[in-house]
């Protein structure tokens, strides 16, 4: 049989083509061999990150998906856990009423399976440990849930919070006037007992346990008489935007909610007393002062009286307004000036235009004693505590109140040392301690 050289040339293409596709089928099965053997020594596994009833305060990590409240992402078998939780080192989270702790991962270090890893979290014991920002959900919390009749709140942070107020836990605040700062440590004085502007009640009241480090009058030299509460200088301070109130840090004065205060209204002449009428009348305060009637439930000798005691206020307990802002002491043994609260050494009580009042063992001693030669130090002391130079130490054992004094022209209220709320021999230009108050 010929075989012509056409058919040659069709014999040996067929052979070619054939030699080519075993080739190919072989690099194919060869490649699906490998890419097996690939997956097979690449395993992937499943990491679920569980916030545990905390929130992202941040955006998510790259790459991971939120799924049914858990934020998952695939990695490599034996992926080291610290390499997986670097990736959430930077995302901010949180939860009501804890703090966290850290991320529970496994003991193995290394993944080798579906794992999830949640996240630990410390209930807060004490009030301190609440940001400013927890503090105003929770008061309004209580707030909405407030039922008059009864005087109690549905929310689950009512009895928390109740419990905290009896106690007197505190909340530290920075007060900070130029190079004048002071650490203010706040308790709770009222639960929905104050009113907001649209008359729902303001969840909690709070009040600073010790008084700010500078020292105010309730009015000033431009009045011609004590007038009240909502003319008076002291509380035009105390408002937002006010020389007091822009002291506050920002983190607190953003969440501070506008309040009715109760003052009694007054008028007089210089030939009239002061005399309050029948009525009161309601100013709209940030910041405010507490009244007479505020610490002791009462109006002062039957007058009007000015809003309703606060119930975390008891008569026992009200030394804690007033005893806590620093009094300067003279030290004989070491002849310098300190600041202290039980040292009981002589007590420089007042500077007059004779000079330095000195009280020792109950004895006053008048100036000049056996301290005139300390007398310009502790004068350039004092001024420099006090924040300015002509506030020289005056009326520090007495905080004013928001209530003027109803018998004379000139005099305010004020709360002394002992807890007394009835002291009125301060005259409304007369610089004292303040103990300014807020809701939330």
């Amino acid at each position: 049989m010929k075989i012509t050289k056409l058919n040659k040339i069709l014999v040996i293409s067929l052979i070619s083509t054939i030699c080519i596709a075993a080739v190919l089928f072989s690099l194919v099965l060869n490649k699906a061999n490998a890419s097996e053997v690939e997956s097979e020594q690449n395993q992937s596994y499943t990491v679920s990150v569980d916030l545990a009833g905390g929130v992202l305060d941040s955006a998510k990590p790259s790459g991971w998906t939120e799924k049914s409240s858990l934020y998952t992402k695939n990695f490599d078998e034996g992926t080291n856990f610290d390499t997986i939780m670097k990736e959430w080192e930077k995302t901010k989270i949180s939860r009501l009423g804890f703090k966290f702790n850290y991320w529970d991962t496994p003991d193995r270090g290394n993944l080798s399976k579906d794992t999830t890893i949640p996240a630990i979290w410390t209930e807060n014991t004490c009030i301190n440990e609440y940001t400013w920002e927890d503090l105003k959900y929770i008061a309004e919390d209580i707030s909405q849930k407030w039922n008059p009749t009864t005087k109690k709140s549905t929310s689950e942070y009512y009895e928390t919070f109740k419990t905290m107020a009896d106690a007197g836990d505190t909340k530290d605040v920075e007060f900070k006037k130029g190079l004048v700062t002071e650490t203010l440590h706040y308790r709770i004085i009222g639960i929905c007992h104050d009113l907001k502007s649209d008359g729902k009640p303001a969840g909690l009241t709070f009040a600073p346990v010790n008084t700010l480090p500078i020292s105010y009058a309730y009015g000033n030299a431009n009045q011609d008489y004590a007038v009240n509460w909502k003319s008076s200088s002291i509380r035009e301070k105390l408002q937002e935007n006010g020389e007091i109130f822009k002291c506050f840090p920002k983190e607190l004065t953003d969440k501070i909610t506008n309040v009715k205060k109760k003052y009694a209204l007054a008028f007089g002449d210089d030939d009239d007393w002061v005399k309050y009428n029948n009525s009161t009348s309601d100013s709209t305060d940030s910041l405010f002062l507490l009244s007479y009637t505020e610490l002791g439930g009462k109006g002062y000798k039957g007058w009007p009286t000015e809003g309703s005691k606060y119930e975390y206020i008891d008569h026992d307990n009200w030394y804690w307004l007033s005893n806590w802002h620093k009094i300067i002491y003279w030290d004989p043994i070491k002849s310098v000036p300190v600041e202290d609260q039980v040292w009981p050494g002589p007590v420089l009580s007042s500077v007059t235009d004779e000079g330095y009042d000195w009280i020792f063992n109950n004895k006053e001693i008048k100036y000049p004693t056996i301290f005139e030669s300390a007398i310009k130090f502790v004068e350039k002391w004092v001024g420099l505590f006090n924040g300015y130079p002509e506030d020289a130490g005056f009326n520090q054992d007495r905080v004013l109140e928001r209530t003027v004094y109803p018998d004379n022209l000139y005099n305010v209220m004020t709360l002394d040392a002992y807890g007394n709320p009835e002291k009125h021999n301060l005259t409304y230009t007369d610089t004292a301690c303040i103990n300014p108050c807020f809701c939330l």
